[in-house]
């Protein structure tokens, strides 16, 4: 978060959302990012992640042997395919395309606390104060604006249900807007939102001195 700047983005949490290349190649995601990664006034996040900007830029590390000797992970619990044996086949065969150009393929790794990551009950509830507050805060700050809030946002889609679609309903919106600012919840949610990933995704890439 931060690498590249969020301004004018509508947001839905700081702590997640994020904007960079979608592309055909990594030459082609590598030469976007270097031209749109860096410091923006108008995103703070962007000030604290630029010291993770390589000097030089990205497409310096474009080489054909990139891949040899980096150490990549990879988790299969609660990531798999089912029983769609074309997506299993196409999974194994980018592995060996993988171990084929030089990298080191740590298989089956296990996430310690992967049952409370995927619970989802802290990331719910971080997301729906984070989602009010900042959609709250980015409406009023346009100079010109139908809607002023989230509030006013749900009151648009249920008076034009047509236009907006409202088969796929509004409950995540509804839910943020029952929030009232940061409490006593919110704050244990962010805190353990942190520790889960310090103690289970964190301490998995440095175990497995994994690259990737």
């Amino acid at each position: 978060v931060g690498l590249t700047s969020r301004a004018g983005v509508v947001p839905i949490s700081p702590r997640q959302d994020t904007v960079g290349p979608i592309c055909r190649t990594v030459s082609d995601a590598a030469y976007v990012l270097e031209t749109i990664a860096g410091i923006d006034t108008y995103d703070n996040a962007t000030i604290e992640a630029s010291k993770y900007i390589p000097k030089g830029g990205y497409a310096q590390f474009l080489k054909k042997d990139g891949l040899r000797g980096k150490r990549l992970g990879v988790v299969r619990r609660y990531y798999d395919f089912g029983n769609d044996t074309f997506l299993h086949e196409t999974f194994k065969l980018h592995l060996k395309m993988l171990r084929q150009r030089g990298a080191v393929v740590v298989d089956d790794l296990k996430i310690d606390n992967i049952d409370e990551i995927i619970n989802g009950q802290s990331e719910s509830i971080a997301l729906n104060f984070e989602f009010k507050l900042s959609l709250n805060a980015y409406l009023k700050d346009l100079i010109t604006s139908p809607v002023e809030s989230l509030a006013d946002v749900i009151a648009f889609n249920n008076k034009h249900p047509k236009l907006e679609k409202m088969e796929y309903g509004q409950d995540v919106m509804v839910q943020a807007e029952k929030t009232n600012g940061i409490g006593e919840a919110q704050t244990q949610a962010l805190l353990n939102l942190t520790r889960w990933s310090q103690d289970g995704f964190e301490k998995l890439m440095k175990i497995n001195e994994l690259d990737a």
